[in-house]
């Protein structure tokens, strides 16, 4: 569940300065060549139910639903530049989040609409 934006944007709502840093670099222990296609598939299923989830998590208000469907719309639109590789993926992820939905909700810390705006203005 990207710990890194879940911490990077608490820190942020309690007034700590959170910086993009071009060009440093994350490096993996393996290329996307080594990565099997269960790797890929893996990553990518547990990728959109960790964005889906963060969004309940802590986007403000109304603005979440506004944030799910764009979320969703964007990762459906994606996976089918690629439908073989990414579409089954990306519906497992949608389907693991909805089973999740209810756990996820009762974790529901949202920000302020304030840090929102600003943490969403630095990607």
């Amino acid at each position: 569940y990207g710990e890194e934006s879940d911490l990077s944007i608490r820190l942020l709502d309690k007034g700590w300065e959170t910086w993009k840093v071009p060009g440093y670099h994350v490096w993996h222990a393996r290329t996307f060549r080594q990565r099997t296609r269960q790797d890929r598939a893996d990553e990518r299923m547990w990728g959109t139910m960790n964005d889906l989830a963060f969004i309940v998590r802590r986007c403000p208000g109304w603005l979440m639903w506004q944030y799910l469907v764009g979320n969703l719309t964007n990762q459906i639109l994606f996976s089918l530049k690629n439908p073989r590789e990414r579409l089954g993926p990306t519906l497992a992820g949608v389907a693991k989040f909805l089973l999740r939905f209810p756990q996820v909700w009762t974790t529901r810390r949202p920000v302020r609409r304030e840090t929102w705006k600003q943490y969403r203005g630095l990607s």
